[in-house]
């Protein structure tokens, strides 16, 4: 770790020493945008997972509701909802919504607030007109949602249900938004999820990551789902085939073509449950090798709690002898669940269950149900107490009416199912011991579920397959009034004597007054409202007042701080009954006497009961009320519309009681579901109840992070023109020092970057850079990014200064005369070219001239200037009182951008001017005529020796 923290802290100090430097020197710094392409992305991110689905998905439009699960899987990942279930706590949490309420006061009423930012994959925002659309008619067409209605300040939806119903969140809130006009026969769809659709045919699905997902982008590129079904066809050319595998080629069962293809590591994950019959299957790989996906070394097999239950099924029709309670848990105390699943399960692949309800689905699970466990004993006396004995001592028990009677168990067929074949005959050996009278009939799934549909069974073998987290599906499998109650159950509990007189509404509108004993009427005054005090009067009347009469008995009247007071009412007393799916016969006892069936009535659907013209004493009455009802109905009902999740497991475990105590069925055990990948491949498996092929699998997928990577980028020099080119080279190194292959390479200015390569001899990628066009000088920070799957990325910058490219003039100076007299003058013309195209004239070259020697009589008229349109720049030269004979230099400057500056020189001869007379001005001391030249250096010449022989004679 420490070097890693030296390689980094060594690459940010070059690049701050980069970064001060272009900034001391006053360059400008290119701002180019770091812009990392999906499928380069490194670390956790990359990667395209290869999944195995048993078919092609039937159609990929949510709003289709003929879907198989190889649809609901692909759509779970396009398509979003308000709300999903959280695969730790299996409550149910706000995705789309960012919260919602339901109303105080009437529970019929929810506020739903939609998150903002999400968009469809198009690019548009999901609005609140797509929710609407989503549940309306057109769409979803939710019945029991009667209106809604948006509030855009809020981002909220208010849902109005014909009643409170828990199915809104239980369902609705787990249903797939679609835009606006989506329609069912549509075969265009646009989701919101996290993986967009990139295609799907007839052989393969390919989703890609949605960047842009409101919770956040998956870790996977993409997803390749490729099917697996079951067809005859001949597979050898890609599946081995020389085991003598009898009539039907295993091949055809797509699982074995999926588990061959797993173990030779050409998919990933096979993306169903998988039975423990399919992870133990032997699958030749090789000629020389066979093996199992369980035994595998190189693959994962994860074992979760499913929702699926075998269960031994009763008739609990009312005619047949299984409508007796009694029988049946005499029964259920006979399973031994251990014995079944210990001496059967071999590869771990069943769970003990009490109920249809996994014992795993915490949140709805009644955990307080105690096992009935074995017990032969308690099982004996059950039957022997409700008259069930051997009496006439054949070995079998008869009814308690002494009639004899034998029973049937369809069970599954040896050839289809061995394993629950087997179980089978165990438990027919427990119903000899009991001493009932039972034959096994074994036959295929479909023959005995034709029998039970058509109620021609007494008992049956079977597995329940509509199991969830959700627990509204078992409604379906025992309320009494349910198409799919197979069991034909409707178990019935007695309330005895259940006190009403609370619940009787003693509050009414009671007026003040004093009683006209002269009229023998009241006299009534404001109205006022009291609770309850009730005492005997002896008279009885009817008052007229202006909206009607009043009529009143004995017992209205009420005294209370000796005042006088009477209460409107017609004595009709009405109360509610606790439980729903009340049945016949009802009794009803007032101060425990039973009233006639004609001074009651009674509403079967309100389960309202009303008392006519009894007054009651509130002090000292009682109301008690006798009836039957079907319990496990009731609480699911109760359950159907409470809106609270709470309250609503509340009346699930009620109901989970229900069924435990009154046994329509003997849950034996639940499968465990088995899913298989590749291990090492991918890391961020999130197993929830029924297993690993989820959601939320899909979204944290990712590489499993081993190490951390080095990028360096370096060249020759840091210098270069503008549009030359330039080799770099990259070496990619992990935390030890060793090479990097294969790492994805990213530049954050792709257009100057060419022809990226790896060179193996040098363990470098070698790439060209090529400067871009500049007009001055810059420098830029140059950075690149590598990214490999497993390792963390990294990134280095390099500055690189880019010279503006330049260009060479052609340069000529023509002279009118070459040669002049003393006051004569001639013209001199810059010619501009360029060097590499003579035929180009340069335009707006800037020109200095100079002119050598100055004073002795040479003059330009012009100095500086441009070249014209043929790249020439005019001027004069003239010359006035030369008095010696001189040769005039005169050279030009030439500048412009974009070209390096040059010079041009040439001359001119000019003659003095005969008629001026040369006299030198140099005169000496006193005007005496100065030494000459030579004079003064032969006398400096002199002194020097003198002075030297003296110093050598000191």
């Amino acid at each position: 770790m420490k070097q890693k923290d030296g390689l980094r802290a060594k690459k940010v100090g070059m690049s701050l020493v980069v970064v001060i430097s272009m900034l001391i020197s006053g360059i400008a710094i290119l701002d180019v945008p770091v812009t990392i392409a999906q499928e380069t992305i490194g670390g956790e991110y990359g990667g395209s997972l290869r999944t195995a689905l048993q078919a092609e998905p039937s159609s990929l439009n949510p709003l289709n509701t003929t879907l198989n699960e190889s649809a609901e899987q692909i759509i779970d990942l396009l398509y979003e909802s308000l709300g999903r279930i959280d695969p730790d706590s299996l409550n149910l949490v706000p995705w789309m919504a960012s919260s919602w309420e339901v109303n105080a006061t009437d529970e019929s009423i929810v506020y739903v607030t939609l998150r903002d930012g999400i968009l469809w994959h198009d690019g548009t925002e999901v609005t609140l007109d797509d929710v609407i659309y989503s549940f309306g008619t057109s769409a979803h067409n939710v019945n029991f949602i009667s209106s809604m209605s948006k509030d855009a300040s809020s981002n909220t939806i208010t849902f109005n249900l014909a009643q409170p119903d828990a199915r809104f969140f239980a369902e609705v809130m787990e249903m797939k938004i679609v835009q606006n006009g989506t329609t069912v026969t549509g075969t265009s769809f646009v989701g919101c999820g996290p993986f967009i659709l990139d295609h799907s045919d007839s052989s393969e699905t390919l989703l890609v990551a949605n960047d842009k997902h409101f919770i956040a982008r998956p870790y996977l590129d993409s997803i390749i789902f490729t099917y697996y079904p079951y067809v005859v066809a001949n597979f050898s050319a890609d599946y081995l085939y020389t085991a003598n595998f009898g009539n039907e080629d295993p091949r055809w069962d797509g699982c074995y073509r999926a588990s061959h293809d797993l173990l030779k590591n050409k998919i990933d994950f096979i993306g169903w449950g998988l039975s423990s019959n399919q992870i133990t299957v032997m699958v030749e790989k090789s000629f020389s090798e066979n093996n199992t996906l369980m035994l595998d070394d190189n693959i994962t097999v994860k074992g979760s709690y499913g929702f699926n239950t075998w269960y031994l099924g009763f008739n609990n029709a009312p005619n047949h002898v299984f409508n007796d309670v009694a029988l049946r848990k005499a029964i259920t105390y006979v399973i031994d669940k251990d014995f079944l699943t210990s001496k059967y399960d071999l590869t771990g692949g069943l769970a003990q269950t009490e109920s249809v309800l996994s014992q795993y689905n915490v949140p709805w699970y009644n955990n307080s149900i105690v096992p009935y466990g074995v017990d032969m004993i308690e099982a004996e006396a059950i039957l022997d107490s409700a008259g069930y004995m051997d009496d006439n001592g054949d070995g079998w028990r008869e009814l308690p009416d002494k009639t004899p009677f034998s029973l049937t168990l369809l069970g599954p067929l040896k050839s289809e199912y061995l394993t629950q074949y087997s179980m089978s005959t165990s438990i027919m050996t427990w119903f000899a011991n009991l001493g009932l009278n039972v034959t096994l009939v074994s036959d295929t799934s479909e023959s005995n579920m034709a029998k039970i549909n058509s109620n021609n069974f007494d008992m049956y073998l079977a597995d329940e397959m509509s199991g969830s987290i959700d627990p509204q599906f078992i409604y379906d499998i025992y309320h009494s009034e349910a198409t799919t109650n197979l069991l034909n159950f409707a178990g019935e509990y007695v309330a005895a004597n259940e006190t009403q007189i609370e619940k009787i509404d003693n509050q009414g509108l009671v007026y003040k007054g004093e009683w006209d004993a002269n009229l023998n009427t009241p006299i009534l005054n404001e109205a006022t409202d009291i609770s309850g005090w009730y005492y005997n009067c002896s008279v009885a009347g009817t008052q007229n007042f202006s909206s009607g009469s009043i009529s009143f008995d004995v017992g209205d009247w009420i005294v209370h701080n000796e005042t006088q007071y009477l209460k409107v009412t017609n004595h009709t007393w009405s109360f509610t009954l606790n439980y729903t799916k009340i049945l016949d016969p009802i009794y009803v006892y007032h101060n425990d006497t039973l009233l006639a069936n004609d001074t009651w009535e009674f509403n079967y659907i309100t389960r309202e009961l009303t008392l006519k013209g009894y007054p009651l004493n509130f002090d000292n009455d009682t109301v008690n009320v006798t009836y039957n009802y079907i319990p496990f109905d009731h609480y699911i009902e109760m359950a159907g519309n409470q809106m609270e999740p709470a309250d609503r497991a509340e009346h699930i475990k009620d109901a989970l009681a229900v069924i435990t105590d009154l046994c329509p069925s003997v849950p034996v055990f639940s499968y465990k579901v088995n899913y298989a990948y590749v291990t090492g491949n991918y890391v961020g498996w999130v197993d929830t109840l029924d297993g690993l092929g989820n959601y939320w699998t899909y979204i944290n997928l990712k590489n499993e992070l081993v190490g951390d990577l080095d990028v360096t980028l370096s060249c020759l020099e840091n210098f270069i023109t503008a549009g030359d080119s330039m080799p770099m080279f990259i070496k990619v190194l992990d935390m030890d020092g060793l090479v990097i292959s294969k790492a994805s390479i990213v530049f954050s200015d792709e257009d100057v970057f060419t022809d990226l390569e790896w060179d193996n001899n040098g363990l470098q990628y070698n790439v060209t850079f090529t400067a871009p066009n500049s007009t001055i000088s810059k420098t830029l920070a140059l950075e690149v990014t590598a990214h490999k799957a497993g390792y963390s990325s990294d990134s280095t910058v390099l500055g690189m200064t880019v010279h503006p490219q330049t260009n060479n003039f052609d340069i000529d100076v023509v002279r009118g005369n070459t040669t002049l007299a003393s006051g004569e003058e001639t013209s001199i013309t810059v010619i501009v070219m360029d060097k590499v195209n003579p035929s180009q004239a340069i335009s707006g070259a800037s020109i200095v001239l100079s002119l050598s020697p100055m004073g002795l009589g040479g003059e330009l008229t012009d100095i500086t200037g441009t070249t014209d349109s043929s790249g020439e720049f005019v001027t004069t030269f003239s010359s006035d009182n030369v008095t010696v004979d001189t040769l005039f230099s005169i050279t030009a400057h030439v500048s412009m951008d974009g070209y390096d500056d040059a010079n041009k020189m040439t001359s001119i001869s000019v003659a003095r001017d005969p008629t001026i007379v040369s006299e030198s001005l140099d005169r000496g001391f006193l005007d005496l005529p100065a030494p000459s030249f030579l004079v003064v250096m032969v006398m400096l010449a002199a002194m020097s020796m003198i002075y030297a022989v003296y110093r050598r004679k000191e």
